[in-house]
């Protein structure tokens, strides 16, 4: 008798590790759930319950149970839904998605938004597998989507200070730290270093609202566009707090 079970539920796997030498643990995401862990007790022989499905960014349907002693979560079950193979084949767009994925888990902050979140990943691990040509700044932009899906998308029509509607946004002020746009009268009483001037908003919300199909067109970078990746890489790092080193995403 189990005190949870969960038949039927789509996950996304991040990670698998051995524990012992049939067993692994496998760490998911799920649009329900949000980030888990569980134990996949005969994982690594079992082709009954777990057809070639055990890989990380696989896509599956899994069915879970949770002990009546609750301390953990069992997976026992998985069927592929998608493999991605594309990303297997072409080594760059392969690191882009791992960039993703790893970002994911560090900014993770529970289950609240996790269906749209585990849409959004889905949907840009598909453009990876299939798309030959990608912008460098792919996985800036998808660190930039997720930041405004957990609370943070700035709204750059009309002034974050004194809610003037701005009228000229190719040439606007963002303040990254506070993640708004400034009118000129408002810019010159903010003179912090988190202010950057001369702006293209309109490419900005341009990014900002793409999927990741149109970032395939609007993320390539442009002559002097330094500024724009700036602003949005400086964005994501303050609100929250994550910088890659060494291979990984640290709270700093």
């Amino acid at each position: 008798m189990t005190r949870e079970e969960s038949r039927g539920e789509q996950a996304l796997v991040l990670r698998v590790g051995t524990f012992r030498e049939i067993d692994c643990w496998v760490r998911f995401f799920s649009p329900v759930r949000g980030i888990e862990t569980a134990f996949a007790f005969g994982g690594r022989r079992s082709r009954r319950r777990f057809p070639g499905c055990l890989d990380a960014l696989s896509h599956l349907r899994i069915d879970l149970e949770r002990p009546r002693s609750g301390r953990y979560l069992t997976l026992c079950q998985g069927t592929l839904l998608h493999r991605f193979s594309g990303l297997h084949q072409h080594v760059q767009r392969l690191g882009m998605a791992v960039n993703c994925i790893k970002f994911l888990e560090a900014a993770h902050n529970g289950s609240g938004q996790a269906e749209s979140i585990f849409d959004l990943t889905l949907h840009a691990l598909h453009v990876l597998s299939v798309t030959s040509d990608v912008p460098a700044t792919f996985p800036l932009v998808f660190r930039v989507k997720l930041t405004c899906m957990y609370g943070y998308e700035p709204v750059l029509d009309v002034c974050g200070n004194c809610g003037e509607k701005l009228s000229d946004l190719h040439k606007g002020s963002f303040s990254w730290a506070g993640g708004r746009a400034l009118c000129p009268r408002c810019r010159n009483r903010d003179q912090g270093s988190a202010l950057i001037h001369d702006l293209d908003l309109a490419r900005l919300g341009q990014i900002l609202q793409g999927s990741p199909e149109d970032w395939i067109c609007s993320a390539w970078p442009r002559s002097g566009e330094k500024k724009l990746w700036q602003a949005l890489d400086s964005f994501v790092q303050f609100h929250t707090g994550l910088q890659w080193e060494k291979g990984r995403f640290r709270r700093v």
